[in-house]
């Protein structure tokens, strides 16, 4: 790696009065400044500058969002770094130029007259020779490719000829030439994440992975802690560490503004083991593998040295076409025994890659290091997931098909994709499966079998898993064995609540051992048994709304204790544990009707502002209060609570007003957005905002409900006894 000195210039900018930025600019303000700030709102400065205080000028940087004063529309955001960027080699190894040469290209027009096809990441030219191999890897801008006919912002993946390019990013609209004219291909100038220089010399090829971040005091950073081992090899304690860490602050175009060093911008998976005294990092962006070890010294914080352990073709090539994958990580998750790292990507650099699984398991032992084993994706998608020691499950069908009545499949950690990482992979074995029943009518037996959906009619259990259940697993009660159940709350996804499916919105362990078919070892031919196998034990009701604003209470997270003798969840109890405010509501008498009722409430004697999600064809009685939910992507999506006022008959099929995410409950999107005091008409026969009065008249068939304010039910923490099921 090396640090790429700010002092090479394009790569920041005077801070100079009455001139236009563009997003992704660079100043570092204040006459003696160390901290970068980039443009995330183009503009142009006034003619007086901000006082330097505006700005954070010296270390620990910050994050920190200044707009400059009206009418300007510039808006500048702190990186927590200064003006420096790490670049890695992700080419030949090679001895560097004598001389420096120039990072980033400046901004210039390469051509006007390029042309591209839908999805073809090819871009030629009309006229002119304006490409050469030095090209490779820089920032560029591409008018009229991008969505619906907006610039389209990626950097030159090949140059093929002079008249010829290979972009990293597909283009999205076609761009012809027309008059001479076609599309505008010019450098950004901007350090983006991911660009590149082929400047150097033998083969070498520098790789911009973000800012240089100096963690310090005062420095935002996300991390995400990835568990340890429970071994005790490192003197009778735990020896290994997870965690996967974003210092990705400055981005990449078109929208700088959501690269803050968050959680779904980070690139760094790291596993340190204390016995050899290594850190393990790999770059999710490059996908290279270093290992980090004492140059000098003992103990965790002594000087380092790196040593490259290889590329990962998980990365670099998972689609064997060339392509690199690169993607920004949700969440790393280590498991006991330290030896395996599950990675789950939230975002892909690329469009090309959408087609890969967002899971993958690192093994991170240098010494059996494979570039194609060693990182290998899941071979199905998972909704929620748990890692013991050398196996991971996965609460879905795992790949066996959503009807197929697979509930938890089981997957050995060193071969998650079934096939060492190659080819198409094989669907794992699995715990737990109910055969599905031969039609809707055949009578349940003991094991049970499961219905699939026919038309709008569902029994229970339902074995399509992509309309019903989801649970976030724990494993932690497993002492390394990978043979103890997994257990959480078992809810719906689709509707959280109330409960219409069988273990929705219970306390469930899930069997784990054995699994099936007997003997799996992929690609072993396997058939689906025919009938159910596996044990799910469940315990209590979790008596949540799901409307809660609290997401562990709203989706009434659970925790399993290490003894495996107790489950521990988020509960708001069905809106008897009291307000967060501590104040019961009263009815209405003046003011805003924020958290006030609007009539005397039924059942009576509320303790907080709450209810149940809304449910169609209902009839309620004035006075129930309902929490609508536009979706269940957390907090952003539950919407004010509701009282009935007046009841003339049953709610409608779906919400009231626009097809969801905007019926007329909506308090955060439009094209109508509720406030307290508003009402709705809800009918099967045709709904509306703020019906008049008299409501026999304007909602004679329907619920007219009144926004009476967001809910403030308190979530509290519950727990159950498993009596040791293991």
């Amino acid at each position: 790696m090396l640090n790429a000195p700010g002092s090479s210039a394009p790569e920041y900018l005077a801070y100079v009065a009455s001139t236009s930025y563009s997003a992704g600019d660079i100043i570092v303000p204040g006459a003696s400044g160390q901290c970068m700030y980039r443009a995330i709102v183009a503009g142009s400065t006034n003619s007086t500058l901000l006082n330097s205080s505006a700005f954070t000028t010296v270390a620990p940087c910050t994050n920190d969002t200044v707009k400059e004063l009206f009418p300007s529309t510039l808006q500048w955001r702190g990186t927590n770094s200064g003006p420096q960027f790490i670049y890695q080699n992700t080419g030949a190894p090679g001895t560097s130029a004598s001389s420096s040469f120039q990072w980033v290209a400046s901004p210039a027009t390469l051509t006007t007259t390029g042309t591209t096809s839908v999805n073809s990441p090819t871009l030629s030219v009309a006229s002119g020779s304006p490409f050469n191999a030095t090209q490779t890897g820089q920032a560029i801008a591409v008018s009229g490719a991008g969505k619906l006919g907006a610039t389209l912002y990626t950097t030159i993946l090949s140059v093929n000829s002079n008249t010829q390019i290979t972009l990293a990013t597909p283009a999205l609209t076609a761009v012809t030439v027309v008059a001479s004219v076609g599309a505008t291909v010019a450098f950004t100038g901007h350090p983006d994440i991911l660009s590149a220089t082929v400047g150097d010399t033998n083969g070498i090829v520098w790789t911009n992975v973000g800012p240089s971040y100096p963690i310090a005091s005062g420095n935002q950073l996300w991390h995400a802690l990835g568990g340890i081992s429970r071994d005790t090899a490192y003197g009778g304690y735990t020896s290994k560490y997870g965690i996967a860490i974003s210092t990705n602050s400055y981005g990449s175009a078109p929208t700088y503004s959501k690269y803050t060093a968050d959680q779904g911008s980070g690139a760094w998976a790291i596993e340190y083991d204390s016995v050899t005294n290594v850190y393990h990092l790999l770059n999710t962006l490059t996908g290279i593998w270093t290992d980090w070890s004492c140059s000098s010294g003992s103990g965790y914080a002594c000087p380092r040295m790196a040593t490259t352990v290889g590329t990962l073709l998980a990365l670099s090539n998972p689609l064997n076409t060339g392509q690199s994958c690169p993607f920004y990580i949700h969440n790393l998750k280590l498991s006991s025994n330290g030896l395996y790292a599950m990675i789950v990507s939230q975002a892909d650099v690329y469009p090309a890659c959408t087609s890969l699984q967002n899971f993958l398991l690192w093994q991170t032992t240098t010494l059996t290091f494979d570039a194609t084993k060693s990182l290998q994706f899941s071979f199905g998608g998972m909704n929620h997931w748990a890692i013991g020691a050398n196996k991971m499950v996965a609460f879905n069908n795992s790949g066996w098909g959503y009807t197929a009545g697979v509930f938890l499949g089981v997957y050995n950690a060193n071969n998650a994709h079934g096939d060492q990482g190659a080819g198409s992979g094989y669907a794992p074995p699995f715990s737990v499966y109910l055969n599905p029943l031969a039609s809707q009518a055949t009578p349940q037996t003991t094991p049970p079998g499961c219905y699939v959906t026919s038309g709008t009619t569902i029994k229970n259990p339902d074995c399509n898993l992509s309309e019903s259940l989801d649970s976030h697993l724990s494993w932690v009660g497993d002492p390394g064995t990978d043979t103890y159940p997994v257990c959480g709350t078992s809810f719906n996804y689709a509707t959280l609540g109330p409960a219409f499916n069988a273990w929705q919105n219970m306390e469930t362990c899930y069997q784990t051992s054995p699994t099936y078919p007997t003997g799996y070892a992929p690609p072993a031919a396997y058939i689906l048994p025919s009938t159910s196998v596996g044990n799910v034990w469940q315990f209590t009701h979790t008596f949540a709304t799901g409307t809660s604003a609290t997401f562990s209470t709203q989706f009434q997270i659970s925790e399993y204790s290490q003894d495996a003798n107790w489950l521990f969840w988020s509960s708001d109890w069905n809106c008897q544990n009291g307000s967060t405010t501590g104040v019961t509501p009263a009815v209405w008498t003046s003011g805003t009707f924020v958290d006030m009722l609007a009539i005397p409430a039924v059942p009576a004697n509320p303790t907080s502002v709450c209810g149940l999600p809304w449910a169609a064809n209902t009839t309620y009685v004035a006075g129930n209060m309902s929490n609508p939910i536009e979706g269940t992507a957390g907090a952003a999506a539950v919407d004010d609570v509701f009282q009935a006022i007046y009841v003339g008959g049953a709610t409608g099929v779906t919400q009231p007003g626009p097809a969801l995410p905007t019926s007329y409950f909506s308090t955060s999107v439009g094209p109508t957005i509720s406030a307290p005091g508003n009402t709705i008409c809800d009918s099967a026969s045709g709904a509306s905002m703020n019906p008049a009065l008299p409501y026999s008249t304007s909602c004679p068939t329907g619920t007219v409900w009144q926004d009476i304010g967001p809910q403030n039910q308190r979530g509290d923490v519950f727990a159950v006894n498993l009596g040791n099921q293991h």
